[in-house]
């Protein structure tokens, strides 16, 4: 492995190390700094309107902390409520579950002595003679049998008033001390936010200045993280309170007490990644199943959920956020798992903009650029290359849909075999000449593009209809080389023909005289030479001068099927005449035949 990423994976351990043992000052500052990226776009709405940095800051911070103070006072007001109904419900709750038990105990039942079976039969020895005693086994003794002067068991003579007080003092002595670690937490949020809000321009430079990179990269790096998180939370908390009224209004009609509670668990809870709506909604199932008579009502509620959970992560999310934050799905989970692991529940609430923060790291900071691989939700390699592994493998019906999505997305077939066939193939031979591939290998991979592009050929194409000519020029596709290039030769024969020219493809052979002989019969009016890179020049020089010697005057074309190389320079290196043109992908091919046919013909 080499030293710079020895160094990286002991930097990554050592960041790990320090953030789960700094827990406890990390996870505040984390917090304020994920709402001031929060409240920031409000504070500079505010200011626009010259209402000053500090007012602005102060009038933002309120409301913020008002709603959320507002939030947790009906919350609970609505948890006091709720425990007081609570036991009147006990009677109740317990004969729904003696009901349960009394169903499914039978099945139960059935199954223990199933399982007592197979165990008794697997591992149980055989039973010993009646009245045998195992070898130096100590004879057994009955209570009859112990002395009669043995100490009885004393009971504690303990009060259990003084028990019981002491259990209730260590009861409120934890919940007071809970309490107020949560308030002094909240109240250390509040100032940092404020103070972040108010200084964040003095906090963005300072983060430049020891950040020691480019200023340019570090200022995108904030904008591009402020931005994602506020786009983000923003269409959230709209489809979140949206999705919490259409809950409390299902269950108001159900008739579930505390409904208003339960619609702000469940907009409220939506915001922790996965776990949440399934914790939002147990609760009143299990309180409606505590509170009603039958199932009737817990049914509805659990039908309500899965509804309303369903539509809005599989029709009103994929509308509103189509590309939210930029990673992965896959990712995502991984970094909860991980937040959560490392920081518990403050870790799991704060997963989806830390995983953002690390993200938008990745994607400007060179060092880093791996974290933007693992995490991002761009792909990290072309679809050429998605598509040679598939041709590779053999997974030829994942290579079509490949290919059928280029499709959809509005690529002609002419499109797709440029952006992906050709592409594929060149990466192809380039593996056989480098031997990462052996002879078999490339044929598999030859044959198989060759049966997808006739495939897409034979399919119709709205984007590029089949085109018919009164007076078709005729073209014969021949290969400098073999297998690769035949069968691209083969492959632009069908565009060709498909774009209305009378196109034959001549043998692929090492033999140039079956080319010359093939043109000959077909009397061609154009010639397309083909060869994938890289580029074999003293061969397609060879073949050149082979077809002007006998076909002079007649139109040459070379295919390269690359972009990327100086055409112009192509052209220098064969030393041809002017007759010939160099086209380095099937569009400008049928392009420049196009042209060839529309131009008088002698």
């Amino acid at each position: 492995m080499p030293t710079s990423r020895l160094v990286t994976l002991a930097a990554i351990v050592v960041v790990v190390a320090a953030l789960s043992l700094a827990q406890t000052v990390l996870m505040p500052v984390a917090m304020a700094i994920f709402l001031s990226f929060v409240l920031s776009p409000l504070v500079a709405r505010l200011e626009r309107w010259h209402l000053g940095r500090a007012p602005s800051v102060l009038i933002v911070a309120l409301l913020a902390f008002g709603v959320l103070g507002s939030v947790g006072w009906i919350v609970g007001g609505q948890a006091v409520d709720i425990v007081t109904k609570l036991p009147d419900s006990r009677a109740n709750l317990a004969a729904k579950l003696e009901l349960l038990h009394e169903k499914l105990r039978a099945p139960l039942q059935l199954a223990s002595d199933a399982l007592a079976q197979l165990e008794h039969a697997d591992w149980r020895p055989a039973a010993a003679p009646a009245g045998a005693a195992p070898a130096g086994a100590a004879p057994a003794t009955t209570p009859s049998d112990a002395p009669a002067d043995a100490p009885a068991t004393v009971a504690s003579s303990a009060p259990a008033a003084d028990s019981l007080a002491a259990r209730v003092l260590g009861i409120t002595a934890g919940g007071l001390g809970s309490l107020f670690s949560v308030v002094a937490t909240g109240a250390i949020v509040a100032l940092l936010v404020v103070l972040m809000l108010i200084q964040r321009g003095d906090l963005r430079d300072r983060f430049i200045a020891l950040s020691g990179g480019s200023v340019v990269v570090t200022t995108q790096a904030l904008d591009e993280a402020a931005k994602r998180l506020s786009r983000y939370l923003l269409a959230q908390t709209a489809i979140n309170a949206a999705h919490g009224a259409a809950i409390g209004i299902g269950l108001q009609l159900i008739g579930v007490p505390n409904s208003l509670l339960w619609a702000i668990l469940a907009a409220v809870l939506r915001f922790v990644p996965y776990v949440g709506p399934w914790i939002a909604a147990s609760i009143p199932i299990l309180f409606s199943l505590a509170v009603s008579d039958g199932f009737t009502v817990p049914l509805l509620v659990i039908a309500l959920f899965v509804a309303f959970e369903l539509s809005t992560n599989l029709v009103v999310e994929p509308l509103v956020l189509p590309n939210r934050i930029g990673v992965s799905t896959t990712a995502l989970v991984v970094s909860v798992i991980f937040w959560t692991w490392l920081w518990g529940t403050p870790g799991l609430v704060l997963a989806v903009p830390l995983t953002v923060c690390v993200a938008v790291m990745g994607n400007h900071i060179p060092s880093m650029r791996f974290l933007s691989t693992l995490l991002g939700d761009d792909s990290v390699v072309s679809a050429s290359v998605r598509l040679y592994q598939r041709l590779i493998v053999g997974d030829v019906e994942d290579a079509f849909g490949l290919a059928t999505a280029e499709r959809k997305g509005g690529k002609s077939s002419l499109e797709v075999h440029d952006a992906l066939l050709l592409p594929a193939l060149c990466l192809a031979q380039r593996d056989r000449l480098d031997l990462v591939i052996d002879e078999p290998t490339l044929l598999e991979v030859v044959k198989r593009a060759r049966d997808l592009s006739e495939e897409l050929s034979e399919r119709r194409d709205p984007t590029q209809p089949a085109r018919v000519r009164s007076d078709p020029l005729r073209v014969v596709c021949v290969a400098a080389g073999k297998e690769a290039d035949g069968a691209v030769a083969a492959m632009l024969c069908a565009v060709l023909r498909r774009a209305g020219f009378d196109a034959s493809e001549a043998p692929p052979s090492a033999l140039v005289g079956e080319a010359l002989a093939a043109i000959a019969t077909a009397h061609a009016d154009a010639i397309c030479v083909s060869q994938l890179p890289p580029l074999s020049f003293s061969r397609l020089r060879y073949v050149c001068k082979r077809v002007e010697e006998r076909f002079p005057g007649r139109p040459i074309l070379v295919g390269t099927w690359t972009m990327s190389l100086d055409l112009a320079r192509v052209h220098e290196r064969l030393e041809s005449s002017a007759a010939l043109q160099v086209a380095g992908s099937f569009a400008e091919m049928v392009e420049q035949l196009e042209r060839l046919a529309d131009a008088p013909r002698a």
